[in-house]
């Protein structure tokens, strides 16, 4: 719609875009599903493997909307760029903008038992007969909301 005044009602371009956007979705459900096998099977191929198959996702899309026309490869790599910019707009800007509001509840900072992945940072440092050793308490950020969980 942001288009139409400038470029005139032309389908190409909404060609294009709709070949872009759904090239971009497939490509972070590729992501998810080569992330998901990593983890599994303890390997990086699946991600390599993710990795190929989504520039060649990219490459045939970008192709598919040159082939059409100039104006659908506009209008796909716009839609290949629409679903990442969601992306950093709900989980980067939108989380931003109510900190700064005041509207997102402070996070806080507590000791984390339940999982055995932590993050060190140094609290204290002990001597003991001459020595000097520093020790560590684990924990990592959750967010506690006001009904507790």
């Amino acid at each position: 719609m942001i288009s139409l005044p400038a470029l005139g009602p032309n389908v190409l371009f909404s060609y294009g875009l709709a070949v872009g956007a759904c090239a971009a979705i497939i490509a972070l459900n590729i992501i998810s599903f080569s992330v998901e096998r990593a983890a599994e099977k303890r390997k990086k191929n699946p991600v390599i493997i993710g990795f190929i198959t989504r520039v060649l996702l990219y490459g045939g899309a970008l192709y598919l909307a040159v082939s059409t026309s100039r104006m659908s490869l506009f209008g796909a790599a716009v839609g290949m760029a629409l679903p990442h910019a969601a992306l950093y707009i709900m989980h980067v800007l939108v989380p931003a903008v109510r900190k700064k509001a005041g509207k997102e509840p402070a996070s806080v900072w507590v000791t984390d038992t339940r999982s055995l992945l932590f993050i060190s940072e140094p609290h204290i440092v002990v001597e003991n007969n001459g020595r000097t050793y520093l020790t560590h308490r684990h924990y990592r950020k959750i967010r506690i909301y006001s009904d507790g969980t």
